[in-house]
């Protein structure tokens, strides 16, 4: 979920939630990686501080990601 901590965003993390799915979002300080995190993300990146991509392919395996919510 990119911008996981704005009005969509936080809609994408619930709803990925509430279908079982494993929910990465992106965020662009601490404070709103703690809010996504707190909606239920289970991994928050601060695309400041990380390419988001090299980040998904971590968490992820290197398979990335089945779904992207932009």
């Amino acid at each position: 979920v990119l911008g996981g901590a704005g009005s969509s965003g936080s809609a994408a993390i619930m709803l990925g939630k509430a279908l079982g799915a494993t929910v990465i979002a992106t965020a662009s300080n601490a404070e709103k990686a703690a809010f996504c995190r707190g909606l239920g993300a289970d991994h928050v990146g601060i695309h400041t501080e990380q390419p988001i991509h090299k980040a998904v392919r971590e968490l992820t395996g290197g398979t990335g990601a089945q779904v992207v919510y932009d």
